[in-house]
């Protein structure tokens, strides 16, 4: 897993991963919405974010992937509602976050550039800690 920060409250901020593919996978990109340890504060931000019912504020991202030094996916995606929630640590944090999927693909071995830029402003996402996260995505296992 490969976790970049990016501040979705901006217009063209860019989260960037590198990363080689050895055989031929799905991976997964999301956001990952760093919730706080005061359940107030996370009542605000889980109305903000939405849930499977609800899109909450809506961001839209650009995707890109190079595969070799090439273009190979283009693609402006709206990121709504959250789908999950996950722990894990990250520069000596434990951070507790509520996820949003950006898109699950497959990619054929090479090395890749993945850029997800922001494309609005969205005052309502300010001072929210956000990453992207990369990762290889296998939901049996």
């Amino acid at each position: 897993m490969i976790w970049k920060p990016i501040d979705v409250s901006r217009k063209d901020q860019i989260a960037r991963a590198q990363f080689s593919v050895r055989s031929t996978g799905d991976y997964r990109f999301a956001l990952m919405f760093i919730r706080s340890k005061n359940p107030d504060e996370n009542e605000v931000l889980d109305t903000l974010l939405g849930d499977l019912h609800n899109d909450g504020v809506p961001v839209d991202l650009n995707l890109r992937v190079y595969r070799d030094n090439a273009l190979v996916h283009d693609q402006n995606i709206k990121s709504v509602g959250v789908y999950w929630y996950k722990n894990y640590e990250y520069e000596k944090r434990r951070l507790n976050t509520a996820a949003r999927l950006i898109r699950i693909m497959e990619l054929d071995p090479g090395d890749y550039l993945v850029e997800v830029r922001t494309l609005d402003d969205l005052q309502p996402l300010r001072n929210i800690e956000t990453q992207v996260s990369f990762s290889y995505y296998n939901p049996k296992h």
